[in-house]
C-alpha cells in the first residue's frame, strides 16, 4: 500500500492527492472510540489527583467540587466509549447512528462543504448549513463530534463526504435547469 492510495476494510479506495473516493455506497464507518477511553481514564486520575489534594487540606472545598466534575466527565466518557457509534453515508445524505442524540439523516444539498476543523488541537470535520436546509446557519459551523473512525483517516472519511456532496448534493432547481 503506497502513499497515494489507501484501501480500507470499508472498501472504499481513498487518493488524498486527487481527492477521490471509489467504493459502493451505502456504506458505514465505525467510530474508533478509544479516544474516549484515554479521556475518562485521564479524567479520573485528575479526579483521584483533585480528591487527594482535598484530602490533604479540606478548607479547599473548590477542589473537590472540581473533583466531582472530573469524575462525572470520566464517567461520561466512559458511557460514550461503551456505545457503538457508526457514520452511515449513502445517496440521500449523512447520519450518526449509535450517538446520545440520534437525528435524522442530512440531506447532501443541506450542507456547502465539508473541511478538517482543529479545536483544541483535536481535528474533527466540520460542515455549514446551505440556504436550501431547514435547519439553521451556526456561526463557524457545525462538526461531527467523533475525531476518529476505525477504517477510514480522518481526511479520507471529509474526501468521502465531500465527494458525495458534490455528487448528491445537487439542490432540485438546479437540477431541473439542467435538464
Amino acid at each position: 500500500m503506497n502513499s497515494e492510495h489507501e484501501t480500507n476494510d470499508s472498501g472504499l479506495h481513498v487518493d488524498p492527492v486527487a481527492g477521490t473516493v471509489i467504493g459502493q455506497l451505502p456504506v458505514t464507518l465505525a467510530v474508533d472510540s478509544r479516544s474516549l477511553k484515554r479521556r475518562a481514564i485521564v479524567c479520573a486520575v485528575l479526579a483521584a489527583a483533585s480528591l487527594c489534594g482535598y484530602a490533604a487540606d479540606p478548607a479547599l472545598w473548590p477542589v473537590a467540587a472540581l473533583a466531582v466534575l472530573l469524575a462525572l466527565a470520566s464517567a461520561a466518557f466512559f458511557v460514550s466509549s461503551r456505545r457503538k457509534m457508526a457514520l452511515h453515508v449513502d445517496e440521500t445524505g449523512f447520519r450518526l447512528i449509535g450517538s446520545a442524540r440520534e437525528k435524522p439523516v442530512t440531506p447532501w444539498r443541506d450542507v456547502t462543504e465539508f473541511r478538517i476543523i482543529s479545536v483544541a488541537g483535536n481535528r474533527y470535520i466540520g460542515y455549514q448549513f446551505s440556504a436550501y436546509s431547514s435547519r439553521t446557519k451556526v456561526p463557524g459551523g457545525v462538526m461531527l463530534p467523533i475525531s476518529r473512525f476505525a477504517d477510514l483517516p480522518l481526511d479520507a472519511v471529509a474526501g468521502l463526504l465531500e465527494a458525495c456532496r458534490r455528487q448528491f448534493g445537487v439542490p432540485e432547481e438546479r437540477a431541473d435547469d439542467a435538464l
